[in-house]
């Protein structure tokens, strides 16, 4: 059911998404992408919380490996909400051409 909802490093447009990083604070600070919210994937209330605010725009979840967006993703359903999540792994975004943020300094790359 939820493959339906994953979408692959190779076709993300992370302009069509709200992206929302569910790893823990010490890896989002270490690497994470410019324009991501943090919301742990135990913060079951934070998250609930961030998508009544954001009801009318796609949400993209996103992990290290995907493990934990795929269990956010559930989360997410279980709210009433289209669980859009990334697959694929944090540390392949640069592969792919994303532009990542490492301890605050700003990395070049093709896409944002």
């Amino acid at each position: 059911m939820f493959e339906d909802y994953a979408i692959g490093l190779e076709e993300v447009n992370f302009n069509d998404f709200i992206v929302v990083d569910v790893r823990e604070l010490d890896e989002y600070e270490e690497l994470h992408l410019p324009n991501a919210t943090l919301i742990s994937v135990n913060d079951q209330e934070k998250l609930a919380d961030f998508l009544s605010q954001h009801k009318d725009q796609k949400v993209l979840l996103h992990c290290r490996a995907g493990r934990r967006a795929l269990d956010a993703a559930k989360s997410m359903h279980e709210l009433g909400y289209t669980p859009y999540y990334l697959e694929g792994n944090v540390y392949d975004f640069e592969k792919y051409g994303f532009r990542m943020v490492y301890d605050d300094t700003s990395l070049s790359g093709k896409k944002n």
